[in-house]
């Protein structure tokens, strides 16, 4: 009993050097933003700062942000990394030489959320089509292809949409279809909205809950930002065999035949004579043959 006492008295000495974090407050920022960290209240020369997050699978260990930052200036900007997950439940610590246990009242901060240009969701899909070497076209046929570690948890089921990089709503709703078939064609619409801007593909789903609330069962992953392309020019139709042959004729020149050669006037009167002399050998033998014979 007396041990308890001292342990609780211990702990209750350490935990008062820590501040009072007045910001950031209960509110959404962006990867990339610099927040006014702000505390008021250091008993210790100085702080550490760190970040939490209330669900281990968006962060597992504590991300130190700051150490040895003096108590007394009671304040400290930090850039937000891109490389942090989209997701609710993160949370500030700042402390000095113990640090907060959840729930404490001092040296937490509320808790806030954290926004990417192209979130993540906390468990990640890996969505390896389209991208900015192979994007999609209006007007043509678009293969989406994703995967993920089967894991009991992951959604029967996923949503297909496209989003413009910086814009959190939908600018398409594409498909929902089973997960499992790690794949789906999409035939992009003619529509020129959807090249005003880089976009990327979203697919995502809810699975089974593992811990924390729906939010920590959000599952999916988004594509590499890309632009869509205009619709592509028609390939040239190949020639048919017969238009080939039909083809080749017309490029042939043409061939004229030889013309036939004119007999000289005294070679045609040379053939009349012996025509002539001809016909009277055949008179003379049709009349001859039969006297001879009735003879």
């Amino acid at each position: 009993m007396i041990f308890s006492l001292a342990a609780s008295l211990f702990l209750a000495v350490v935990a008062a050097g820590n501040p009072k974090v007045i910001s950031p407050g209960n509110m959404t920022y962006s990867a990339g933003d610099v927040m006014n960290i702000q505390w008021d209240g250091s008993n210790t020369g100085f702080v550490n700062i760190d970040l939490v997050d209330m669900y281990p699978d968006v962060l597992q260990f504590p991300l130190m942000i700051a150490s040895g930052v003096p108590g007394e200036a009671g304040k400290y900007s930090w850039k937000i990394p891109s490389e942090l997950k989209t997701a609710a439940g993160y949370c500030l610590r700042v402390w000095g030489s113990q640090a907060p246990q959840p729930g404490a009242s001092e040296g937490l901060s509320s808790t806030f959320t954290i926004l990417n240009d192209v979130p993540n969701a906390v468990n990640t899909f890996l969505v390896t089509s389209p991208n900015k070497d192979c994007p999609c076209a209006i007007g043509t046929n678009c293969q989406i292809k994703w995967d993920f570690p089967i894991t009991s948890n992951y959604p029967a089921m996923v949503d297909i949409a496209v989003y413009r990089v910086g814009n959190p709503t939908p600018l398409l709703e594409i498909a929902t279809v089973s997960s499992t078939l790690k794949g789906y064609t999409w035939a992009v619409p003619n529509d020129p909205n959807l090249m005003t801007g880089d976009v990327y593909i979203s697919v995502s789903g809810q699975g089974l809950p593992l811990a924390g609330p729906s939010m920590a069962n959000d599952m999916g992953g988004n594509s590499m930002a890309f632009a869509v392309q205009p619709t592509p020019p028609p390939a040239p139709v190949e020639k048919k065999e017969d238009e080939k042959k039909k083809d080749e004729k017309k490029k042939m020149p043409k061939v004229e035949p030889p013309k036939p050669k004119v007999q000289g006037a005294a070679k045609k009167e040379g053939n009349g004579a012996e025509n002539v002399k001809a016909a009277a050998a055949m008179v003379a033998a049709a009349v001859l043959v039969p006297l001879a014979l009735a003879l």
